[in-house]
């Protein structure tokens, strides 16, 4: 056991935080290009050659509030259904990153996957503003790209955490990584705020910031991860680099499609997904179409959940990561309790929506209190990957990730069609129903079959696979197999094992 004050102790710490500031700085990043599009599209868009009409008048602080009139139109003019696209595209290579990096790792050590996939965001990012001034199909076209670096980085990080870390401090040390994610939403609405209705820049400049600090940050880490500084920096741990392994075994598929704890796992992050792509696709849309809202009063409106949304996030993840790992509770009840808050307060705030009308204040206190108690769902679905099956908790989270995307795509598309009249807010009520309705229908399912243990499937490489695929799971839990095994217990390896293992690793070094 390493001493507090061993050098070798001391450099380990040095090089954790290291790795925790690159890693909340890479998401901080990504966050922010994430949503620049969302933010600056209401700059980019002109406004007054769609022939809107509201049934709510627009509103302004003081003489110098910027508010959407005849002259101050945008550039662009754009239909709701290419904005929709727009949108839309991001989520489509979100969908196919997470599969797409399965293939990179062939090719790539994990460490420059995370910079290739920053890299690519980063220039798309930087490149948006000359296509959106020519042509919406090369924008869309580098939306769809952005994404595809994007997916690729997280599950890097994850990857080096746990290599360089170690599994045991995994959790907290995304969990405070992955916090970086609403807070770089939070603060980069405020900021590109700021610099649209800067009088010397334009929203051009969001993106030539954001891409750029995206590429400053590629530079840092390609010196801090080269063979020169990265022995120096972020090698002190026991473990090896993590490396693409084609030989592991494949995942037992059959018997996870057929789980009913997966499918009310797949439910509730489809419903993550949902309520996510409203929170950094169309608040700004709708306190534009509905409110014509001043600019600063929808940064303001826009952005908050986004902190609520941070703040609860890292209080989950801390508090549930305490309680099990000291024995006080399951992890079963937590992550019930954590999605039953988070989908009530999304669903009944949905509701109290369609009575806002066009009380500004009143839909933005609830928009704030739905979003941001989202934060309580992305804890728990963050989470019940690994506890469902330890082995193969990576398949179920890039089969989420994979058809998550395309289900949050679905709402840009359907607020498109929704008529710009009179009417307006009654037909913007429908996406609120809906969203209710799905809510309530995740909560009540998770409730009901939400998964409470590791499946019994998780260690399928034992001698009776067989026999549960004939006999299905009854007869290995009345046998005592790992399917009553509690999914906050880990499994100790024999010592048998453990030998076996020692020789092996002692042959190759051989």
């Amino acid at each position: 056991m390493i001493a507090a004050d061993d050098p070798l102790h001391r450099k380990r710490v040095v090089s954790h935080m290291v790795l925790l500031m690159m890693c909340f700085s890479c998401l901080f990043v990504l966050s922010a290009q994430r949503i620049n599009v969302s933010i600056t599209i209401v700059h980019m868009v002109n406004w007054t050659a769609l022939d809107e009409t509201s049934e709510c008048r627009p509103l302004s602080f003081d003489s110098n509030c910027t508010v959407y009139t005849d002259n101050e139109p945008g550039k662009l003019a754009w239909s709701h259904l290419i904005q929709s696209q727009v949108l839309a595209s991001y989520f489509y290579g979100l969908a196919l990153g997470h599969w797409s990096s399965e293939c990179l790792a062939a090719y790539l050590k994990v460490k420059w996957m995370a910079l290739f996939g920053t890299l690519v965001a980063s220039t798309c990012n930087f490149l948006t503003p000359l296509a959106a001034t020519n042509n919406v199909y090369i924008l869309i076209g580098l939306q769809f790209t952005k994404a595809l670096g994007q997916a690729i980085v997280i599950p890097s990080f994850g990857m080096l955490v746990d290599a360089w870390v170690g599994s045991d401090s995994m959790a907290g040390f995304m969990g405070y990584c992955a916090t970086a994610l609403p807070l770089g939403a939070f603060i980069t609405i405020l900021v590109s705020g700021m610099i649209c209705d800067s009088d010397n820049y334009g929203w051009e400049y969001v993106f030539y910031i954001s891409g750029s600090i995206g590429i400053i940050w590629c530079l840092l880490w390609s010196y801090l991860a080269s063979e020169y500084f990265y022995p120096t920096v972020l090698i002190y741990n026991t473990r090896e680099d993590p490396v693409y392994n084609p030989e592991r075994p494949r995942a037992p598929l059959r018997f996870m499609f057929t789980s009913k704890a997966v499918w009310a796992f797949l439910l509730c992050s489809l419903t993550t997904y949902w309520a996510w792509s409203f929170n950094l696709l169309l608040l700004p849309l709708y306190a534009r179409r509905v409110f014509q809202a001043p600019m600063q009063w929808n940064y303001m409106a826009s952005s908050a959940p986004n902190l609520l949304q941070a703040f609860l996030f890292l209080v989950a993840v801390m508090s549930s990561e305490q309680l099990v790992s000291n024995g006080i509770l399951n992890a079963g009840p937590v992550r019930i309790f954590l999605m039953v808050i988070g989908f009530l307060v999304f669903a009944t705030c949905n509701v109290l929506l369609t009575f806002a009308k066009c009380s500004r204040g009143y839909a933005a206190l609830l928009n704030f209190l739905a979003y941001g108690f989202i934060g309580l769902n992305l804890a728990a679905t963050s989470a019940l990957p690994s506890d469902l099956s330890p082995n193969y908790g990576g398949v179920i989270s890039a089969t989420v990730n994979t058809v998550g995307p395309l289900f949050g795509s679905l709402l840009p598309l359907a607020v498109a069609f929704l008529p710009d009249t009179k009417e307006g807010i009654g037909n913007w009520n429908y996406i609120f129903y809906a969203s209710a309705l799905i809510g309530f229908v995740a909560m009540i399912i998770f409730i009901m079959i939400g998964p409470r243990k590791m499946e019994p499937w998780n260690d399928h490489q034992r001698s009776d696979l067989m026999e549960l695929a004939r006999n299905g799971f009854s007869d290995l839990v009345d046998r005592g197999h790992s399917s009553e095994i509690n999914i906050n217990e880990k499994e100790t390896p024999s010592e048998e094992n453990s030998a076996s293992a020692s020789a092996v690793t002692d042959s190759k070094k051989g």
